[in-house]
């Protein structure tokens, strides 16, 4: 079973690569200590992507207990927003993005919160 959840990555990574989705993720700081989780999603072209169901992870550089999960909201065609409770400091982002159930997009990224 192990060789076949391997086998459905590796096919899930070659269909995302024919996609040619990216994603730019950054923390945007607020006035109340916050900081705003900013994800925007194109597709090759640069026609920014609308619609979609965006989930973050954000792994803590600094203990697991800091670490998140977090529904990001479309405020703008393709620009999904969230407000988080995070340190400054170097964030790992993993994006999981799916439309109608299904996952389109993955990404693996750092950002910092200055």
């Amino acid at each position: 079973e192990r060789g076949l959840a391997y086998d459905r990555e590796i096919a899930q990574a070659r269909v995302q690569e024919e996609r040619g989705w990216q994603a730019q993720g950054s923390f945007a700081p607020k006035s109340d200590g916050k900081a705003e989780l900013v994800v925007s999603l194109t597709d090759r072209n640069g026609k920014m992507l609308s619609g979609l169901d965006v989930k973050a992870h954000l792994t803590s550089s600094i203990a697991r207990k800091h670490d998140l999960d977090v529904a990001l909201h479309e405020v703008s065609a393709g620009e999904y927003r969230v407000d988080v409770d995070a340190a400054s400091g170097s964030w790992m982002l993993d994006l999981v993005v799916m439309q109608n159930g299904e996952q389109m997009f993955r990404s693996h990224n750092r950002v910092t919160l200055r």
